[in-house]
């Protein structure tokens, strides 16, 4: 057959191959120096002793026998043969303690990843919640801002009720202005006073009927005794239809020192209305004072007006005479 049978130790009990004769049979089917037998023509090895195996084997010409590949191999290992093996285990070691760690390695990157993906994710919620926030806000701040001049604007330009006595103004009153000029010409109606004996309240009464300004405005409710002094001064209320199509020139950082109408053009509604002409003073528009600003904001203030809520524009003016503004 070509081989040589061992025991194995106390350790290790079984039938092993010990040595293969190159060239034999048993080097020809495959076996190999430490190959286990367990079983021959059907014999169970598993408990035989060395000469009751070495019987079996030789009392045939053709033998079965069923190996355990490589089982004790390191029975019959040289030292040369020992170190190469402990040194492959170890290096399969090292490979496995290799392939461990960049498992680890691998992990707690994704781990991270993760993390930072779950971070960003909160980040961008978190601007989002803050976006919102502020998005609120500011529509809160827009509508309390529109409440707060709806609010204003009733304010000043309600009806006020009980209405407020009428004071006796000592003041020169000119005749309400015409359209175009105020040139008093014979044969025009002009509005007359009426001093009552009763109470000494002036009243305005217009012979034509038509009333280009409101009869019952104190100007004490806006305005300073200072403010006023001297001044013939009138609320018109003029009709938003078209354009106003007045200019203004002045304020208070002029020579002029205050607003006043420079042009009144053809066809527009300060023309139709014909309360006011060129060289009046407009004292305040909707409630707001123009007595000490500048020409640019008055001019803003003009447009807003117009451009901006109701159907009617409330202009406050003091008529000028015309001889003075003349002059200048």
């Amino acid at each position: 057959m070509g081989c040589s049978i061992s025991s194995g130790p106390t350790q290790k009990p079984g039938i092993f191959i010990s040595n293969i004769k190159p060239g034999s049979l048993s080097a020809e089917v495959g076996l190999e120096i430490g190959d286990q037998i367990v079983e021959v023509n059907g014999v169970d090895f598993s408990n035989v002793d060395h000469k009751e195996a070495v019987r079996v084997l030789k009392s045939s010409r053709t033998l079965t026998i069923s190996v355990v590949s490589g089982a004790g191999r390191e029975l019959f290992m040289t030292e040369d043969e020992r170190q190469r093996e402990a040194s492959l285990r170890e290096q399969e070691r090292q490979e496995l303690m290799h392939q461990k760690r960049l498992a680890l390695e691998t992990n707690k990157l994704l781990k991270e990843q993760q993390e930072k993906e779950s971070q960003r994710k909160l980040e961008i919620s978190q601007k989002a919640a803050e976006e919102e926030e502020r998005y609120r806000k500011e529509i809160e701040q827009i509508t309390a801002e529109e409440e707060k001049f709806k609010k204003e604007w009733e304010e000043d330009w309600r009806p006020k009720e009980p209405p407020k006595p009428v004071k006796t103004v000592s003041a020169d009153v000119h005749p309400a202005p015409t359209p175009k000029h105020r040139i008093d010409l014979k044969g025009v109606a002009h509005d007359q006073l009426a001093a009552d004996d009763t109470d000494g309240v002036i009243t305005k009464q217009d012979k034509q009927g038509f009333q280009k300004y409101v009869e019952d405005f104190d100007p004490y409710t806006m305005f300073s005794a200072d403010q006023i002094m001297g001044k013939d001064v009138r609320l018109l209320r003029i009709k938003k239809e078209g354009s106003l199509d007045l200019a203004v020139e002045g304020g208070i950082d002029s020579p002029i020192g205050k607003i006043v109408v420079s042009a009144i053009y053809e066809g527009g509604a300060a023309d139709k209305h014909g309360g006011i002409v060129k060289g009046d003073e407009i004292m305040a528009v909707n409630g707001k004072i123009l007595v000490d600003v500048m020409l640019t904001e008055a001019q803003t203030t003009l447009a807003k007006a117009w451009n901006v809520g109701g159907d009617w524009i409330d202009l406050v003016i003091a008529v000028s005479p015309p001889k003075e503004y003349d002059d200048e």
